[in-house]
């Protein structure tokens, strides 16, 4: 078992982008409002404000940390900033210093409330208000330690409380739009990483023991795997032990919050290049340690197909959408034609090849999203609830597509899907989770045998299935189970002949 720090050894360019938009935003900030929103003689610091809420968002490691700090004290250089503007060098120090230890302390009560941000601002205002009070009152002006500490206490602590409710206020929603943006961009074949070269990860490890650098008759092999995301205390999923053999056409479901997504990022490698935190155990996609090889390297491998298709989009016609991911992925122009006429047959969409991305139903716009990921030719596509706002027809439609794709290509298929009807008929494989572990795999036939237990975990079988399994179950039926209302009517016959 090997588990990860939640540290981070290099920033990438996002954290960059952020860190250094938050500390301007500081500035201005307080250059320009800070004197409207005071309270009893007090006001709230925007720039330890903004500093503390890049390190909550980035979480760097220590020297990263200090280094922040440091740059939050040279732009108290500005005029008009602080009256002794080189002070605030050694007290926003201190502070991002102290900031960068206390983030990583758990401060979590329950799933759900998570203490850390307003306990680090706080305790990291105090710090950097008091080093500033210190050089000012003590060696300055002379003071005594005493009456210096007596004589700032209402404003340190004071612009300590205002912090943490504008760190409260901007860390909640900036960390959904930093997920949000970075699972779009992930989805999207890892565009960023193919262009630049620059690696988006943020955990490394060394390969597992015994793992296998060659070719294998499995696409994806998991092995005692869990992974805890770094803002959580619980772990995801745990205890992962699945091996999928190449060609398959596998199934995931499960109840919300059961850890299905999850697994998919363990296969795609947004886990643990976009999202960091401890990863146990070892992950094998296409003989590549997903914790070693670039996002790139994976992604040639991987397509994905996240479930908010419009999220995913990045161009306005069919055409050019098939076309951005081959021409990432640098494919020779001698094979894009074809690949792009192969992909739109494959999904049945050769006559909206021409068409505007906006005049497309949500079916249409699901069948593009998926011809753009297969014209990259990936050993493996993993689609995340890809029918979720499609009529039944229309989801059967897509689940025929990629059942037929995955035949004639020998392409592995992985669809998280609650539709557990699709699945159970077009699937080899079927994995069911339950509280982060794989409750249940096998074939449909011997996973839906449980049907009794599934409906207890929140995952409904079909009809046809529960009562088949009750005649199974009075002894009135000794063969599988039923998958379909079709074999279900057969079995009845059989009963009842």
């Amino acid at each position: 078992m090997h588990a990860h720090g939640r540290t981070k050894s290099e920033l990438t360019i996002q954290d960059l982008i952020l860190i250094a938009v938050l500390l301007a935003a500081g500035a201005v900030l307080k250059l320009t409002v800070a004197s409207f929103l005071s309270f009893a003689g007090m006001k709230p610091n925007f720039i330890i404000a903004m500093y503390c809420l890049a390190i909550i968002l980035v979480r760097p490691n220590i020297g990263q940390s200090i280094i922040i700090g440091l740059l939050a004290g040279l732009m108290c250089q500005i005029p008009m900033l602080n009256a002794t503007p080189w002070v605030n060098i050694a007290s926003e120090l201190l502070g991002a210093l102290a900031c960068g230890l206390l983030i990583h302390i758990p401060m979590r009560i329950g799933k759900h409330l998570d203490l850390n941000p307003l306990v680090t601002t706080f305790l990291s205002t105090v710090v950097s208000g008091y080093t500033f009070a210190l050089i000012v009152g003590v060696t300055l002006n002379g003071l005594s330690l005493p009456v210096t500490l007596a004589t700032y206490a209402v404003m340190v602590f004071g612009t300590a409380a205002l912090n943490c409710v504008l760190v409260a206020i901007l860390a909640v929603p900036l960390r959904k739009v930093l997920k949000k943006q970075v699972h779009g961009a992930t989805e999207k074949h890892a565009t960023l990483e193919a262009n630049t070269g620059i690696e988006t990860g943020a955990v490394i490890r060394k390969p597992a023991s015994g793992a296998e650098d060659g070719a294998s008759d499995l696409a994806i092999a998991l092995k005692d795997f869990g992974f805890r995301y770094q803002e959580g205390t619980d772990l995801a999923v745990q205890g992962i032990d699945i091996e999928i053999p190449r060609g398959a056409f596998v199934g995931i479901t499960g109840a919300a919050g059961s850890g299905k997504s999850t697994l998919t990022y363990a296969f795609n490698g947004i886990i643990p290049h976009c999202y960091p935190g401890d990863v146990y155990g070892s992950a094998m996609v296409c003989g590549l340690d997903t914790t070693i090889a670039s996002l790139t390297d994976i992604s040639r491998k991987v397509g994905s197909v996240c479930q908010d298709i419009d999220s995913q989009m990045v161009s306005s016609v069919v055409e050019d959408e098939v076309l951005y991911g081959m021409e990432n992925f640098g494919v020779p122009k001698d094979e894009i034609e074809a690949r792009l006429v192969e992909a739109l047959d494959s999904m049945g969409i050769a006559s909206l090849r021409d068409r505007s991305i906006d005049s497309l139903s949500g079916g249409q716009k699901q069948k593009v999203a998926i011809a753009s990921v297969i014209a990259l030719k990936p050993d493996i596509l993993v689609l995340d609830e890809p029918t979720a706002e499609l009529d039944p027809a229309s989801s059967v439609a897509v689940f025929d597509l990629l059942r037929q794709y995955a035949r004639e290509n020998g392409t592995t298929v992985i669809v998280v899907e609650q539709k557990i009807a699709l699945l159970s008929s077009h699937s080899d494989l079927l994995f069911i989770m339950e509280d982060g572990q794989v409750r249940f795999a096998g074939t449909p036939a011997e996973v839906l045998a449980h049907s009794d237990e599934l409906l207890s975990i929140g995952v409904n079988c079909p009809r046809s299935t529960t009562l088949v399994n009750r005649l199974i179950g009075r002894g009135l039926y000794a063969g599988p189970t039923a998958r379909s209302a079709c074999e279900a009517v057969e079995t009845c016959k059989e009963v009842l002949a």
